[in-house]
């Protein structure tokens, strides 16, 4: 901006975002901020339309994960627009994903007084963002963007929220677009690193627990040598899987209850002990645990660490490398360990293979996974959503590149897949992306596709179809036959493929297991968005 000037709130907003790398914003336009939209386009933001609020916000936290950093915004017009997103914001909250939420309102001297679509949102976001904040005049813009974006980058990402009224946006400012600086990576105790180097040098059976966090310090070179060093065995739940690849001769996340269950030491970096490891039940009441990377919340869990080394995630991991030295050779006990859990995953592996080589039609879940895992480079950016396929995507289909996976996460929200899966592809263009959901999960977004093919955004959806909510378990189980409404399941052979055709995609439905490879091949070679709707089997129980 010309600093000689003044500027309304929209210039400002779009000078702004651009100066931070801002290269994308995700909407649906409205009032009032269609002028705040137009002001993007202009800095040459890429301005992306979508079909609803909560997938926007999806999309740009995908994009998000994907670049790495704060890339792309969100632009919300008032009302139930901004209650709209509410859910794309919680993904983000509870997946630690940076977001940047901008919402426009009423004139605030017309709160209270009816006005159309008066809302307060700052209440309704506290819980689900970092912070959330009214920027009440068009100089408090720049100043309240800058601490947002300082604030969804911190030492724990996740999305803000600005609220800001029409008199912002449509005041005049003389505030300059800011020159953003490098953030000042957090200091790592020295002292912490030299007790954890001496404690995993004397492990009989170090184990790692991989996690998310380290994604925003990428140290993934620096882990590869860290596991290499200390021969550990590793396992990563989640978005972590990948980080080092899952064939990896040390990854264990087949049977990560029983790695953990017999370690003596277990470093845990970049995640906490939530949900997803069982709250640290599955590790030793005799072992050592330290926490590395963690946050104001601590590492969570029943467990409570014997150490836990703060400050940036990298830093430290490095650290810890250079003080662990080149030696000792770890103990033979270890060897004997390694060895039986190698057996165990081989084992699981085995059991695997019998039920992926089930050939019967309509195929089951294990069949479908292990098809398009035989067709996926490894390369291949995996997103996957849904409910009996997520549970068996997470066990069949691996990772092989660093952040190569998007998956509802912590709150196993559906409907992430088509939005996930765009924003990813945007981020990554030079990427295939291949979007695995099932038909509920699909259906909750599925005009998205619309979205896709409009922007011209080749990825490839397949839909497990069985006919609705967990393949009819829930039906089953908690309505009589004789009940006289489908509760958890839809109408019968609903054609996913030709909602897809009619939406301007390419589109094939797949019946038997040989028809899926050459469809899934038809699909990446249509160069347009594609989806596979594959049959899979109903189960009662």
């Amino acid at each position: 901006m010309d600093p000689r000037r003044t500027h309304d709130g929209h210039e400002v907003i779009a000078a702004d975002l651009h100066a931070r790398g801002i290269s994308h914003v995700f909407t649906v336009g409205g009032t009032p901020v269609h002028e705040t939209l137009s002001a993007c386009a202009r800095h040459g933001i890429r301005v992306i339309g979508v079909h609803h609020q909560h997938a926007g916000a999806m999309m740009s936290a995908a994009f998000n994960y994907v670049s790495g950093h704060l890339a792309s915004a969100v632009v919300l017009s008032a009302g139930p627009a901004i209650t709209h997103a509410v859910t794309g914001v919680l993904v983000a909250h509870d997946n630690d994903l940076p977001l940047l939420v901008l919402g426009g309102c009423r004139p605030l001297d017309m709160r209270g007084k009816g006005t159309f679509q008066d809302l307060d949102a700052v209440a309704i976001f506290r819980p689900v963002t970092r912070h959330a904040g009214l920027v009440a005049s068009p100089d408090e813009i720049a100043p309240a963007l800058e601490r947002a974006c300082d604030i969804a980058v911190g030492a724990r990402f996740g999305p803000v929220y600005l609220e800001i009224p029409e008199e912002a946006l449509n005041g005049r400012a003389t505030r300059d677009a800011p020159q953003p600086g490098r953030r000042a990576a957090r200091k790592v105790d020295r002292d912490a690193i030299e007790r954890a180097a001496t404690l995993l040098r004397n492990a009989s059976r170090p184990a790692l627990l991989v996690g998310s966090a380290l994604r925003w310090t990428s140290p993934f070179h620096t882990l590869a040598r860290l596991v290499d060093r200390l021969d550990a065995p590793f396992a990563a739940p989640l978005y972590a899987q990948g980080y080092l690849p899952d064939d990896h001769r040390l990854c264990f996340n087949a049977v990560r209850a029983r790695m953990l269950a017999t370690a003596d030491v277990v470093l845990v970096a970049g995640t906490r002990l939530d949900w997803t490891v069982r709250y640290g039940a599955e590790i030793a009441s005799a072992a050592t645990v330290i926490a590395l990377g963690v946050d104001e919340r601590g590492a969570g869990g029943n467990v409570a660490p014997a150490m836990a080394i703060e400050g940036d995630p990298a830093a430290a991991l490095e650290a810890l490398v250079q003080a662990l030295g080149p030696g000792p050779t770890p103990a033979a006990a270890g060897d004997r360990w390694r060895a039986d859990l190698a057996t165990a995953r081989d084992e699981r592996a085995r059991a695997d293979e019998t039920l992926e080589r089930d050939d019967r039609s309509p195929m089951t879940e294990a069949r479908l996974v292990a098809e398009v895992r035989r067709f996926a480079s490894r390369d291949t950016f995996f997103v996957v959503d849904g409910n009996r396929i997520l549970e068996t995507a997470q066990r069949h289909m691996p990772t092989f590149e660093p952040v190569s996976r998007l998956t509802p996460g912590h709150n196993g929200c559906m409907g992430v897949g088509v939005p996930f899966g765009i924003g990813a592809k945007l981020a990554r263009p030079d990427r295939g992306v291949l979007v695995v959901t099932g038909d509920l999960a699909f259906a909750l977004c599925v005009m998205e596709m619309e979205t896709a093919v409009r922007l011209r955004v080749p990825l490839v959806v397949v839909v497990a179809n069985n006919d609705g909510n967990g393949g009819g378990r829930s039906e089953r189980k908690y309505y009589p036959p004789e009940h006289p409404d489908r509760v958890t399941m839809f109408q019968p052979g609903l054609r996913y493929d030709e909602i897809a055709r009619t939406l301007g995609a390419h589109g094939e439905r797949v019946e038997r297991v040989d028809e899926l490879a050459p469809a899934l091949a038809r699909a990446a070679a249509s160069g347009v968005a594609a989806l596979v709707d594959v049959r899979v089997r109903i189960h009662d129980g």
